[in-house]
């Protein structure tokens, strides 16, 4: 999925998930945020590209346990990682609505078969 759907589906599913989020366009540019520290100080790719639950917590992990990283979620009452925490959440969803969704053609082409 190109980077900037997976940030209007990130929005639209924050909308309709996490009300009490008044700015979901914060949540993204936190995102985009790390993102970009994690290109520059470890040579990553896109967070947006990644669509593994257990690489997106390892590089949770590995994001957090660099001071500086934590000393700015701190300086930024803690938005770094729930937004990072959410987008893990958002990807979670996505990928059980897929396996569901893959489910259901298999079942209705057996059905129809």
């Amino acid at each position: 999925m190109d980077t900037t759907l997976k940030e209007i589906g990130f929005k639209s599913w924050l909308q309709e998930n996490h009300k009490q989020i008044t700015r979901p366009e914060k949540y993204i540019g936190a995102i985009n945020t790390i993102s970009n520290d994690l290109k520059r100080d470890f040579e990553i790719n896109s967070l947006l590209e990644i669509t593994e639950i257990n690489n997106l917590k390892e590089l949770y992990t590995l994001y957090f346990s660099v001071g500086k990283f934590e000393d700015k979620n701190s300086r930024g009452n803690r938005m770094y990682s729930r937004a990072f925490d959410l987008y893990i959440e958002f990807i979670s969803e996505n990928q059980e609505n897929s396996f569901n969704d893959i489910v259901d053609i298999i079942k209705s082409n057996k059905e129809g078969g």
